[in-house]
């Protein structure tokens, strides 16, 4: 009310014209049409209190100045287009243009500075040459002396002496700021402690509160970058994000509480809430997801994609998780990758493990140098230098290691085998505890869970004792190849050699060769009754029809081995079951040796039989001879001496020839009637073909020789024909 009693009281001296027709009173005036307070000419409305200038109003537009508060525009000279309003607003403002300054001390130093903004108390206090400022809020920019292009908005917003294109919103935003330019500050105390760095950006309550000399940071939510002093190239995202960084460099974190502990670790890159949130020097690390690489702290190089990737991962480097908990409960392991759902989430120090698949290695804790590929494929593993591929594959490995299962379900119940390999899709699923054992094909499998040192190769093959290979499944009808099998023979590997030991003939007599069916069927469901039902019908489900129609030629294991057993020969082409689970096999290769030795002896006894015969037929022919001469001699002195009888001339008469069979010579005995005209001995062939005909002089008692020459081994028909007439034929073998 005093002031304006004052401001009256000053109007009614001071003014020339101001009223015409009537007094101002300040006990209060009627006002007719056609009233003003103001001046008739062109002269600037002025209003003084304790005469300074407290107002004015100015009519040329070239001017166009406008105060109103004591001492506003006090010290104007040729400045133009000024606005102030406020206790000594643009007070020392002398040429200075386009400046607008609301508030008390607003602009109040500014002597040259151009087109500034000034509203609030004590904004852009200490202006005096710094232009295009504009400061909104108690004490903004009340330090800015020289600089230009700056915006604060709010109390004590930019407290800056000279820096430029600063822009600050909040309270105390960027209240320490001398030379720093082109920085941006919004949010209460953001950037509040810097001084001399330039283009930062902050916007969030405190964010980047304490940086002074880190450049090239961005700084978005709550406290983000708040403990930053000179760490440097930094963009945080989130409440809080990066919240402890003093001097780490090159970071980038968007999320709430993102990488909140890191100090001094650099090129980090957090995404999602807390995520890298206790990393303090770790380095080069990727946090993709609601708490990634939660608990790290100086592990390094680590990649984590998917929500609680790599949580618990403290020390751990080089790893590599994508899909939600990968690796989750990793705290020193490195050198891992996981990829989907789970997938090495227990592990904790074990290394140089890969995983891609829902939970593959989720049981993993210390195992080292595992791959596995496929939903659940080494699941349950704790052991190390493993391998699976497919769904399930090893699925419930534990402690067996340096396993290899290719297709899903391959090794599926392996427990602790070791050295495994199945190739094919539910391939050695019944191992739990066997080892070394090799699998080809779908299905190929051993019939009990603890086999070892097994090979089975194809489709549903199924092996059943360990030591043993089997190739094909019973429905396999030939096992095909341009060469045989070439079995390991070397003289320096053999020991205690003995012949006297192998069985020939006495063994061979004792076999019986039959001809035989092998219910196919029956065998499959003999090797598979171990099996749980669900996985014994891949092997009972198809035709056994074809490979039981064969007819096939062999002998009955069983007989051989009691043939073997009874002559004490310890033939090894017997395979006796090792267990009940196990079936009697025959190696057919074998009986080539027993054979040899039998057509050895046999080989043997006719040599034997061939000196006896030779020695024979050499006493033969002596004797033949003998027989001979004997004869001639004796029919030359029985027709000289001895008259024959009159039935011996009349009767003709064939004997068998001697010896029967014959090698070389053969002798035939005859008698020819002394009446005959003719007679000779025909020899033919069985079929009747003449080979030798001998025309006979003698009558009489006589004989002939035959020699073998050209005949071949065999029978042949000798007849004696008389004057036409066959006498007799008799039969004759020879043998060479």
């Amino acid at each position: 009310m005093k002031m304006k009693l004052l401001i009256m009281l000053f109007l009614s001296i001071t003014t020339e014209g101001i009223f015409a027709q009537a007094s101002w009173t300040v006990a209060g005036n009627a006002i007719s049409s056609g009233d003003f307070l103001g001046t008739t000419n062109a002269r600037p409305l002025v209003i003084k209190v304790s005469s300074s200038q407290s107002g004015v109003i100015d009519y040329d537009g070239t001017k166009a100045n406008t105060g109103f508060g004591y001492q506003t525009l006090l010290t104007l000279s040729t400045g133009v287009e000024n606005t102030a309003f406020g206790y000594q607003a643009l007070v020392s403002n002398s040429t200075a243009v386009r400046n607008t300054a609301v508030g008390a001390f607003a602009l109040n130093s500014n002597t040259t500075g151009v087109t500034n903004v000034a509203n609030g108390y004590k904004s852009l206090f200490l202006n005096t040459t710094g232009y295009y400022n504009v400061a909104i809020g108690g004490y903004a920019l009340y330090n800015n002396s020289i600089g230009n292009f700056n915006t604060a908005t709010g109390y004590s917003a930019l407290g800056a002496t000279s820096g430029s294109s600063n822009s600050a919103y909040g309270t105390f935003t960027l209240w320490s700021n001398t030379t720093g330019n082109n920085n941006t500050a919004i949010g209460n105390q953001a950037l509040l402690s810097n001084t001399t760095v330039s283009g930062l950006t902050a916007l969030g309550f405190q964010s980047l509160y304490s940086n002074a000399a880190g450049i090239e940071n961005v700084a978005t939510g709550y406290k983000s970058l708040y403990s930053n002093t000179s760490g440097s190239s930094n963009t945080a995202n989130g409440y809080e994000a990066l919240y402890s960084n003093t001097t780490g460099y090159r970071n980038i974190a968007l999320g709430v509480s993102s990488l909140y502990g890191n100090t001094s670790g650099n090129d980090n890159i957090a995404m999602g809430y807390k995520s890298l949130y206790t990393n303090t020097t770790g380095h080069q690390n990727l946090g993709f997801g609601t708490e990634a690489l939660f608990f790290n702290s100086t592990g390094e190089y680590n990649v984590a994609v998917g929500n609680h990737t790599l949580k618990s991962n403290t020390i751990g480097y080089n790893n590599t998780a994508l899909g939600a908990d990968v690796l989750y409960n990793n705290t020193s392991g490195f050198k891992n990758t996981g990829v989907g759902y789970n997938a090495l989430g227990q592990n904790t120090s074990g290394t140089f493990n890969v995983a891609i698949g829902g939970e593959t290695l989720n049981d993993n804790v210390t195992g080292t140098f595992n791959t596995a590929v496929g939903f659940a494929a080494l699941q349950d593993n704790l052991s190390s230098y493993n391998t699976a591929a497919g769904g399930t594959a090893l699925g419930f490995n534990t402690t067996g290691s340096y396993n290899a299962g290719y297709g899903v379900g391959a090794l599926s119940n392996n427990t602790t085998g070791s050295y495994n390999t199945g190739d094919g899709a539910y391939s050695l699923s019944s191992i739990t505890t066997g080892s070394n054992n090799t699998a080809l094909g779908y299905a190929a499998n051993v019939s009990t869970s603890a086999l070892s040192n097994t090979t089975v190769i194809g489709a549903t093959a199924t092996v059943n004792a360990s030591n043993k290979v089997r190739i094909g499944d019973v429905n396999v009808t030939v096992i095909e190849g341009q060469v045989d099998w070439t079995f390991t023979s070397d003289g320096r590997f053999k020991s205690n050699l003995s012949e006297s030991d192998v069985k020939g003939l006495e063994f061979i007599k004792l076999l019986r060769p039959v001809v035989y069916n092998f219910d196919t069927r029956r065998f499959q469901e003999f090797l598979t009754k171990n099996m749980s039902d669900s996985i014994r019908q891949k092997y009972l489900d198809k035709d056994f029809t074809a490979s039981t129609s064969i007819r096939r030629s062999g002998f009955i294991a069983q007989e051989v081995e009691k043939a073997a057993d009874a002559i004490g020969y310890q033939f090894d082409a017997v395979h006796k079951p090792v267990d009940e689970n196990d079936n009697y096999g025959l190696s057919y290769g074998q009986f080539v040796v027993p054979l040899v030795k039998a057509v050895q002896e046999l080989s043997m006894d006719n040599n034997k039989m061939k000196a006896e015969v030779e020695r024979l037929r050499i006493q033969l022919d002596d004797l033949y001879k003998k027989i001979a001469t004997t004869e001639i001699s004796s029919r030359q002195v029985t027709k000289l001496s001895a008259p024959q009888s009159s039935d011996a001339k009349d009767m003709a008469n064939l004997e068998q020839n001697a010896p029967n069979p014959f090698t070389n010579n053969t002798v035939i005995r005859f008698s020819i009637p002394e009446s005959a005209r003719s007679a000779q001995i025909i020899v033919t062939d069985m079929k009747g073909t003449t080979l030798k005909a001998t025309s006979i002089g003698v009558r009489g008692l006589g004989s002939i020789i035959i020699t073998a020459g050209t005949l071949r081994s065999g029978s042949y028909i000798y007849s004696l024909i008389v004057d036409g007439n066959n006498v007799d034929s008799k039969q004759m073998i020879l043998t060479k």
